[in-house]
């Protein structure tokens, strides 16, 4: 099986069912992307091409005859994604997001199927990477659990439609290497004085405080200078808080309120602009500026089509078109 641009027939119409994308038959670049999207989500060789090992992961068995079109020379076909509202008559708004909703968002492989004896699969469990053995109260985190923090920070932080909820989430994921860790892999020594011409400005003086404020939570918190300016804003709405994430950095990857509470921090709050000023992200995801979003979270935007994609795809589920708060 060899399934790639270009191809067209009933095997595409499957596959971008199944990757709830726009439904034509044609595998065009927002296929390829789409499928990209969930080779990565499952540790997968990243060719946008659905070999056997793909098809594999997605449906469990192989066709019996393959009756996919081979690719035409004669341009890229461009769709537009068309997902599925989760409920075509309200936004997801209306019942905050449910363990059903985020796997169909990120998990969509797991929707229906059953393990061998028949039963339902187990909940996901998030940030399980090697690189968070040492964070042991998050990591292998419990869907369930997970979604009470989310929810929670969205109330917080005033990420109260589904525009809003559509890019944070599709940040978070991205960040987090689709929730699978919540501190760096790099070990941070790139971010020591002497390393990069920013770092004393960022605030790390010391030789060590490039791994000790290496990107960390939800959203990646970077710098010394950042941590001190979360720790404020903790200090000031936490009265008698004994979090400390400039002594203790850590805690940002290995405390589950911490980790998502500063991503909330960082996306209202914490993103300064070359001129000083805090711009809230909110704003933006209410224009649909994605890419903006992307440079100001990420600086140099890596993962933009990535975070483009599935930022769509969330904002489709959603229904954000018919959103309360709008």
């Amino acid at each position: 099986m060899f399934i790639k641009k270009g191809s067209r027939g009933s095997l595409v119409r499957k596959i971008q069912e199944k990757l709830l994308i726009g439904v034509d038959g044609k595998f065009g670049s927002i296929t390829e992307e789409a499928v990209v999207l969930f080779q990565n989500m499952n540790a997968l060789p990243a060719t946008g091409i659905v070999d056997d090992t793909t098809w594999l992961k997605m449906f469990g068995t192989l066709p019996s005859s393959t009756t996919s079109v081979p690719p035409k020379t004669d341009g890229t076909i461009i769709i537009s994604p068309s997902d599925t509202p989760f409920n075509p008559d309200q936004c997801i708004c209306q019942n905050g997001l449910s363990n059903e909703a985020f796997i169909r968002c990120f998990y969509p492989e797991r929707v229906g199927r059953k393990d061998k004896f028949g039963n339902p699969l187990p909940e996901p469990k998030l940030f399980s990477h090697v690189n968070m053995k040492d964070f042991p109260a998050v990591r292998n985190t419990p869907l369930s659990v997970f979604l009470q923090e989310l929810n929670a920070c969205f109330t917080r932080y005033e990420i109260s439609n589904c525009k809003r909820k559509a890019h944070f989430l599709a940040q978070i994921w991205w960040e987090s290497d689709h929730f699978n860790t919540l501190q760096e892999y790099a070990s941070g020594e790139a971010y020591n004085p002497g390393k990069r011409a920013d770092a004393k400005a960022n605030g790390n003086t010391e030789p060590g405080d490039g791994p000790r404020y290496k990107g960390r939570g939800g959203m990646q918190l970077t710098w010394k200078n950042t941590y001190k300016r979360y720790q404020q804003f903790l200090d000031q709405n936490i009265p008698g808080t004994t979090y400390d994430v400039v002594n203790d950095p850590y805690s940002v990857s290995g405390n589950l309120f911490l980790a998502f509470d500063s991503a909330g921090w960082f996306w209202t709050h914490g993103k300064l602009l070359n001129n000083g000023s805090v711009i809230n992200l909110n704003k933006l995801a209410d224009e649909i500026n994605t890419d903006r979003i992307s440079i100001l979270v990420n600086g140099g935007g890596n993962g933009k089509k990535e975070r483009r994609l599935i930022t769509q795809k969330l904002l489709n589920l959603f229904n954000a078109s018919k959103c309360i708060h709008q």
